[in-house]
């Protein structure tokens, strides 16, 4: 407000407010050092335990993306509430999460 009184340019301003109301707030404070990483894991991975991935479950099981690529990875097991799931593979939400192929 002080800048935008006295005439002086407020575009790096209103640039840097735009981009945290666009942001993950735990994300930017995080990688800010306001919030341990390891508190708040920011890149999550969901196995899902029902045959429809919208349907509700009693059992939601989500892993930071380091440990879910091991506990999670197809043929994977893991016991919870008395019950073993076996990963059968990988789903992605949209077009975007999917990763470029490799040979």
């Amino acid at each position: 407000m002080k800048r935008f009184n006295s005439g002086l340019a407020t575009s790096e301003v209103e640039r840097a407010i735009v981009s945290l109301l666009k942001a993950d707030l735990i994300a930017v404070l995080a990688k800010r050092g306001f919030l341990p990483r390891y508190a708040f894991p920011l890149d999550v991975v969901e196995l899902v335990t029902k045959e429809d991935r919208y349907a509700e479950s009693d059992v939601e099981l989500s892993r930071d993306r380091g440990l879910a690529i091991a506990e999670y990875a197809p043929g994977a097991q893991v016991i919870a509430r008395k019950t073993l799931y076996t990963s059968g593979g990988l789903a992605f939400s949209s077009r975007r999460e999917m990763p470029e192929p490799e040979w």
